[in-house]
């Protein structure tokens, strides 16, 4: 079973694409390739996902955009509850986040 995901949050990815690449948000496909087909490259993504998270107040780990190939995709990294560390974690680097320096 495929994991679909939410058509708000999906439309909400679409127009911070759409906002970015100055296009339609209609010729912004849920599976179209991001790289391929629309041209964006890493500093595009995180700029367009650094949009998203300031709208819906959210934090996206940066490492997990590796995995990203379309709006669906990116869609589903946003919507996933389950992050893993990231970068932003002090714990990431070795830090104990109980013991600050």
């Amino acid at each position: 079973m495929t994991t679909r995901p939410d058509s708000l949050m999906l439309q909400t990815v679409k127009a911070a694409v759409a906002r970015h690449l100055e296009i339609d948000p209609a010729d912004v496909l849920d599976d179209l390739d991001l790289r391929e087909h629309l041209g964006l490259d890493a500093l595009d993504l995180v700029l367009i996902v650094t949009r998203v998270e300031e709208e819906l107040g959210v934090e996206i780990s940066l490492p997990r955009l590796d995995f990203v190939r379309s709006v669906s995709d990116l869609t589903l990294v946003i919507e996933d509850e389950d992050e893993p560390p990231t970068l932003r974690d002090p714990g990431v680097w070795g830090a104990d986040p109980a013991h600050p320096a």
